[in-house]
This record gives structure tokens, C-alpha cells and sequence, in this order.
């Protein structure tokens, strides 16, 4: 009987005390737990990839469309043949900007959580540090977006070359061959150069970001 007692009274002693530890706990700590910086340099990963399978295919479009549809082409041929391959690089390009999209809005949750968990310390050089990686990494991912959105602009100019050449070859299908290529203002493979290069340096900041995540898990 004396055992019982002892036994109840120190589970009520407990049960209270554990009670009270789990209450200081915020509640978006199990949320958080989750590791959401994982998750976002999944879609920093994935939205680099897209940039640089879209500028990949537009390239090879606009190098393929140059050498195969113009000059003694089959007028339909080369317009199936444009037709095709712009649809495809349509396809990357919008996939890019949806996962830049996905990439920008996982950030954006992930920070906004940060930024409330941080005043939950109770530790000022800790809430200090925490919040100085919260502004580099939200900078650093600022770099990212803005520099896929120039990509995606560059992408945006070179496909316009490619549908202009397409419609030209439609309105003259039912020619015996193609025309001469009138002489662009711009020359294709310059845009197409400079577009390569923006996409080298989205890829570099995109590493950047993921190597700096890595080292701080």
C-alpha cells in the first residue's frame, strides 16, 4: 500500500514537469523539424536544372532551324520540323519558369517560418547569429531568382526568333523551296551566345546557394 502511494505521488511529480517542457516548445516545431532547407535546395536544384535543359534545347533549335529549314528546304518539311521543335523548347522554357516559381515561393515560406522562430530564443548571441544567416541565405536566394528571371527574359528573345522564322516558313509553304534567309538585325547566334552565358552564371549562383546550404546543415 506504502509503494503504491510513493508510486503515485512520483508520477504526479513527473507528468506536470514533462507537461511544461512540451509547452515552451512552440508550436511550429514539429513543422519545422522537417528540415525545409532541404526541401529548398531540392527546388534550387531542380528549378537550375530546368534553365539549363530549356537553354540546352533552344540552342540546338535555333542551330537546327539555321541548318536544316531555309535555303532549298522543303517548305513543309522545314515548317513541321520548326514547328516541332519550337513546341519543345515552349515546354522547357515554361517548366523553368514554374520551377523558379516553386523554387521563389518554398523560400519565400521557409524564411517567413525562420523569421518567427527566431524569437523564440532565449539566447541573444544565438537569435543574433540565427538571424544573420536567415539575411545571407534570403540574399543569397534574391541573387538566384533574379538572375533565373534575366535568364528566362534572354530565353523569351531567342524563342521569339525562333517563331518569327517559323511563320515566315508557314507563309511560304506552298513555295517549290525556300528563300535565302533575309538578314536579321540581330544575328541569332549572338543571342543565343549571350543566353548561354546568362545561363552559366544562373548556374553558378544556383551552386553558389546549394554549397553554402550543405555546409551549414
Amino acid at each position: 500500500m506504502i509503494r503504491r502511494l510513493i508510486l503515485v505521488l512520483a508520477l504526479g511529480s513527473v507528468l506536470p514537469l514533462a507537461s511544461c517542457v512540451t509547452d515552451r516548445q512552440p508550436a511550429r516545431f514539429d513543422a519545422f523539424s522537417r528540415n525545409r532547407m532541404e526541401v529548398l535546395v531540392r527546388q534550387v536544384t531542380s528549378a537550375r536544372d530546368a534553365h539549363s535543359a530549356a537553354t540546352d534545347q533552344i540552342v540546338d533549335t535555333l542551330r537546327a532551324v539555321r541548318r536544316k529549314a531555309w535555303t532549298g528546304a522543303e517548305p513543309q518539311e522545314a515548317y513541321d520540323l520548326v514547328r516541332r521543335m519550337l513546341a519543345t523548347c515552349e515546354s522547357r522554357y515554361h517548366t523553368a519558369k514554374l520551377r523558379r516559381d516553386r523554387m521563389e515561393e518554398t523560400g519565400r515560406e521557409f524564411f517567413d517560418q525562420w523569421g518567427r522562430e527566431v524569437e523564440d530564443y532565449a539566447d541573444e548571441t544565438l537569435r543574433q547569429e540565427s538571424r544573420r544567416n536567415l539575411n545571407d541565405f534570403k540574399d543569397r536566394l534574391k541573387v538566384v531568382v533574379r538572375q533565373m528571371e534575366q535568364a528566362e527574359q534572354e530565353m523569351d528573345k531567342v524563342i521569339g526568333v525562333v517563331q518569327d522564322q517559323m511563320l515566315f516558313i508557314k507563309h511560304h509553304r506552298t513555295s517549290a523551296a525556300l528563300p535565302p534567309r533575309p538578314g536579321p538585325e540581330v544575328e541569332p547566334v549572338v543571342q543565343a551566345e549571350t543566353l548561354v552565358n546568362m545561363t552559366g552564371i544562373t548556374v553558378l549562383r544556383a551552386d553558389d546557394f546549394i554549397s553554402r546550404a550543405q555546409v551549414t546543415k
